[in-house]
């Protein structure tokens, strides 16, 4: 099925909806991108737009290629930023560290015991 839709792109060259593929090739919409770390029916030849739907790899201009894959890496690094902020949140609550008390009066740090 893989290189029927792969053909269909390539004659198409244009944009094609979700949808479209959808019903042309009777497979349900979410099939097409990744799950569960597997990657979708079309990961491999197409690239995609949350509006205009998807375009094989080959079809795409260098704006549209670059367009993606810089939204990917984005995407990736932000992930990442995420990821090293919960460690970092992780690691200081594992630790155990106590909270800062004050005193009332005199706004002196006291010593935890």
């Amino acid at each position: 099925m893989k290189a029927e839709i792969e053909a269909y792109l390539l004659t198409r060259r244009t944009w094609v909806s979700a949808t479209i593929l959808s019903l042309r090739f009777h497979v349900d919409e979410r099939k097409f991108r990744q799950a569960n770390g597997k990657p979708g029916l079309l990961s491999e030849f197409a690239i995609s737009d949350t509006v205009l739907g998807y375009k094989h790899l080959a079809q795409a201009t260098t704006k549209e290629w670059l367009h993606h894959k810089h939204s990917k890496r984005r995407h990736a690094i932000m992930e990442m930023v995420r990821t090293r902020e919960q460690d970092k949140k992780r690691q200081a609550m594992r630790r155990g560290t106590p909270p800062l008390i004050f005193e009332k009066d005199s706004s002196q740090r006291l010593m935890a015991i």
